[in-house]
């Protein structure tokens, strides 16, 4: 008596439908088949469609998925391979040309056309299709991680119908360059696979790419908040995790965590803004007090750091960067007016003293107490007034120093910088520092005026023998008479003419230009060229 698995397997090998090989098929069996070719059309399959590039769409007819075919050949057409096509192909060519079924060799030639045709061309490239697929499947699988991988294998088992394509091949364009072609090969073979392949193989193998990639999501994840600096862009980075491509790589179960894990990142990025913030205030409040501290507070106050904490604690932290800038700005009003005190009574002292002041001044309106600030400005104008009184006769004395010339007006035309910074207190001084320098270069304009006058009297008359020449010796000029003149340049002279209106003017006439020159003393002035006169050679 046989094992009971043994008896087993034997009547389950009894009950399995035997595959015949095709030479082995009686023809008229196989007639039998043949006579149905135009019965199952109701039965055919498409893969593809009209749109789809570049195969489109093949057909397979609907015999080859009746079950006559797996009753003739003992298994179903879509199992077939290559071989197995051509052996059905050369039985039915040879019942053709039996003479004992020479009357039906149109029957075996309809069927024959149709599986060396559409059915050949449709399993032909299911075939092909399915070994690309695993193909790109298995170079998707070496690619690094990216965040529009997941998507994109999510989509791809209904990229067989135009609809999912046309998301799958959407989504193909979120993925990385270097494997974005890997994915449109992927859309162009995935249409022809059979639902069987997708549900045996492609999903089985999505399935568990899909769980490695989101294994490796959840680390990017992590690594992603981890390097999030403490800064308020990284806040917004934070925020851009939210809604971004990393989010939506993730599987619905895994979100709640991740929200979690941005909460809690959140909080200890604050707490490390924060602590930073404090240990900036700690160091501001440590030695003498001095005014750029108080810069320094103003930088504090208005860092983005401090916007971005939450309300209550941002303003706890405002109310000590106030209270610590008030203790500053009392002990800076103080050790300021000590050092004007015993600074040197001069104009250099002033000149630095007034901005300084001012600058001040400025910088402890966010700080003091408006009484104190008020009392320490009408102190510190007070003092500045005085030091301005007393640095006047060193300012007449420099002001007198400056040379009679344009060198002097160049240092008058603009008053010195520390005028503007004088308090109302000394509103009299800055009057008369103004007015000393009017006076001073109204004195130079008209000792300029005067020397111009005195030189232009000098050099009056007819320029009868007079020689003139450019600074650069580009040009000269020699007056030879009243009318005619000599223009040497470039080591060439040429012969012109001249005439003179009203003792201002010299129109100069060469033989390819024309000179016009203004009279100023002893110089022809004609704008881009300036002569000077000099003695004769």
């Amino acid at each position: 008596m046989l094992p009971r698995f043994l008896l087993s397997l034997v009547l389950l090998l009894a009950a399995a439908p035997l595959r015949a090989a095709p030479a082995d098929i009686a023809c008229t069996d196989l007639l039998a088949w043949a006579r149905q070719a135009g019965d199952h059309d109701s039965l055919a399959l498409t893969r593809g469609w009209p749109a789809l590039a570049p195969r489109r769409e093949v057909v397979l007819p609907g015999l080859f998925l009746a079950p006559v075919t797996a009753e003739t050949f003992g298994q179903s057409a879509t199992a077939w391979d290559r071989d197995t096509l051509r052996a059905v192909s050369r039985r039915l060519r040879a019942c053709a040309r039996d003479r004992a079924l020479r009357d039906q060799a149109a029957v075996f030639n309809t069927a024959r056309a149709l599986l060396d045709g559409d059915a050949a061309r449709f399993l032909r490239q299911r075939e092909r299709s399915r070994g690309r697929v695993a193909e790109q499947l298995a170079r998707l699988e070496q690619a690094a991680f990216a965040p529009g991988i997941l998507p994109f294998l999510r989509a791809l088992p209904e990229a067989t119908q135009p609809m999912g394509h046309a998301v799958a091949l959407r989504l193909a364009g979120g993925l990385p360059p270097q494997i974005r072609g890997t994915g449109r090969l992927l859309l162009r073979e995935v249409p022809y696979l059979l639902q069987a392949d997708i549900e045996a193989t492609l999903r089985p193998r999505l399935a568990s790419q899909i769980a490695a990639r989101q294994a490796q999501a959840r680390q990017a994840v992590a690594a992603a908040l981890a390097a999030l600096p403490a800064t308020p862009r990284g806040l917004a980075q934070l925020d851009a995790l939210a809604d971004g491509p990393l989010e939506a790589a993730l599987e619905a179960a895994d979100r709640p965590g991740f929200a979690a894990a941005r909460a809690a990142r959140r909080e200890a990025l604050l707490a490390r803004m924060e602590e930073g913030l404090r240990q900036r205030l700690a160091q501001l409040a440590v030695g003498p007090a001095r005014p750029a501290q108080l810069a320094q507070l103003d930088r504090l106050r208005q860092d983005p750091a401090l916007a971005a904490l939450p309300a209550a604690r941002r303003r706890a932290m405002e109310a000590e960067i106030a209270g610590l800038g008030r203790r500053l700005a009392s002990q800076v009003m103080q050790a300021n007016r000590e050092a004007l005190a015993v600074r040197p009574v001069n104009l250099p002292t002033l000149a630095v003293a007034a901005p300084a002041q001012a600058r001040l001044l400025q910088a402890l309106e966010a700080y003091a107490e408006p009484a104190a600030l008020a009392r320490f400005r009408e102190e510190s104008g007070t003092a500045l007034a005085a030091l301005a009184e007393d640095a006047f006769p060193d300012f007449a004395a420099r002001l007198a120093a400056l040379p009679v010339g344009e060198e002097g007006l160049r240092l008058l035309r603009q008053p010195p910088p520390w005028l503007d910074s004088l308090p109302p207190q000394a509103a009299a001084q800055e009057a008369r520092f103004r007015d000393a320098l009017a006076a001073r270069r109204g004195a130079i304009e008209a000792g300029l005026a005067a020397a111009a006058a005195a030189e232009a009297a000098a050099e009056a008359g007819p320029l009868t023998g007079r020689h003139y020449a450019a600074g650069d010796g580009r040009l000269r000029l020699e007056f030879l008479d009243s009318g005619r003149v000599l223009a040497t340049q470039a080591e060439t002279t040429r012969a012109g003419t001249y005439e003179e209106i009203a003792g201002e003017r010299v129109i100069i006439t060469l033989p390819d230009t024309n000179l016009v020159l203004r009279r100023a003393g002893r110089r022809l002035d004609g704008g881009a060229v300036v002569l000077e006169r000099v003695a004769s050679p």
